[in-house]
């Protein structure tokens, strides 16, 4: 018997774009000065700063509101000695503050190195700056309270937690030490130089929600020790817990949970997800991609959204499969970058065909309930250069306002301007 069935009714009632405001829409600041590609930037958690690195080798520190320039690090490759002259130059391909405030605190990842900036003093109070430079230094180790690894005697017990301080060669610059080489634009820094045999490249960098470790992802020469470490940059520690045959691939992208002692790690094709504790692997997650580009994790913690190279936008609810709840298809090229905002229900993706989508994402505590995923606006503001459109995006921490980073050089900040 043939059913009449209005194709309209098959269709789910999505609210409009309208109702769910606010979110980012027009161009409001835009940040000059780079020269070149702009690969990443990053907001303070307090959401007054703005860093940006860029092919040209430099890290310029902007200010949100007014887009003046207050700083400019030039990271131009030094040798692991600290001394000049080296004509080998990488660009900064990861940039990530340290997301306590009392730490203003900037990782710069170039070449194989990781590069852990002080802002300057006069972005900062002075408990600030004092908390800031005592980091650097190491001198807040007799106040560590670390929960991340147990005490030493089980860390010992455990094999995949072993610290090798041998991979990770750590220096100082400052007003006190090799104040003769300091990096131009820099007060103050800490370099940890990824040791050759280990390490060719280091294309990725995430930091705990304490502020104190330091997960970094290399390209590494020797692949049966891992492409992952993880740095207590208070001790001056290294650990290598993840090992080739542990991840199974080459790995792409770390980060850690937001509340919780879980660690996630996406392979080009998987995402691993680990108990840094218990150090078992919890679940792997199948993305059905061909080659993972980026990920994020919903403030909650319990959804994460991979981009892909192949065009793909992948959201994972943790409590429902090992395979996707939804794919998104709405990029023509690769995407780059994909990112939540920490308070308004908003993600939003970063593609080479030069535009930002962003969308309307809601987790609901109800478990019955999915998420709601509704795209409710197309950013575009950059220019595609040699193939390359928007390297970059990233909420700010308060305001429902994006920033973007593109192949043409320039960084713009959405506002939601009616």
């Amino acid at each position: 018997q043939r059913l009449n069935i209005d194709p309209e009714s098959l269709v789910p009632k999505l609210p409009q774009p309208h109702e769910l405001r606010p979110y980012p829409t027009t161009v409001a600041v835009t940040y000059y000065g780079h020269s070149g590609h702009v690969r990443c930037l990053a907001v303070d958690p307090l959401g007054h700063l703005l860093a940006t690195g860029g092919s040209d080798n430099t890290v310029r520190i902007w200010e949100v509101d007014t887009g003046r320039c207050i700083r400019k690090f030039d990271v131009t490759a030094t040798r692991p000695d600290g001394a000049s002259g080296d004509t080998e130059t990488k660009p900064i391909v990861r940039l990530a503050w340290n997301p306590q405030p009392k730490y203003r605190i900037l990782a710069v990842a170039v070449g194989n190195r990781v590069i852990l900036l002080h802002a300057g003093d006069d972005v900062c109070d002075d408990s600030t700056a004092e908390a800031t430079a005592n980091l650097l230094k190491g001198a807040l180790y007799e106040n560590d309270d670390s929960e991340l690894i147990e005490d030493e005697d089980e860390e010992k017990k455990k094999p995949g937690a072993k610290t090798n301080n041998k991979l990770v060669q750590w220096k100082e610059f400052g007003a006190t030490r090799d104040s003769a080489r300091i990096m131009e634009g820099a007060e103050a820094y800490t370099t940890m130089h990824m040791v050759d045999g280990h390490s060719t490249a280091v294309v990725d960098l995430t930091w705990h929600r304490k502020g104190e470790y330091l997960a970094t992802v290399s390209e590494t020469k020797a692949i049966t020790r891992g492409q992952v470490m993880i740095h207590h940059t208070v001790k001056r520690q290294t650990q290598n817990p993840f090992t080739a045959k542990t991840t199974k691939g080459k790995v792409q992208k770390v980060l850690f949970h937001p509340s919780k002692p879980i660690f996630f790690l996406a392979t080009q094709t998987h995402v691993l997800i680990f108990h840094l504790l218990r150090q078992v692997m919890l679940k792997k997650l199948s993305s059905g991609a061909k080659w993972i580009s980026s990920m994020a994790i919903h403030p909650v913690g319990d959804n994460i959204v991979v981009g892909t190279y192949d065009r793909r936008v992948c959201w994972f609810d943790l409590d429902l499969s090992n395979k996707p709840y939804k794919t998104l298809k709405y990029h023509n090229k690769a995407v780059r970058e994909v990112d939540f905002h920490p308070r308004y229900p908003l993600l939003a993706t970063a593609a080479d065909d030069g535009t930002v989508h962003v969308f309307h994402a809601r987790v609901f505590d109800d478990l019955m309930r999915n998420p709601l995923i509704v795209p409710v606006k197309v950013l575009r503001a950059h220019a595609v250069e040699d193939g390359f459109g928007v390297f970059s995006c990233a909420f700010h921490p308060t305001q429902p306002w994006l920033f973007t980073a593109g192949a043409d050089g320039a960084v713009h900040l959405f506002q939601n301007i009616p």
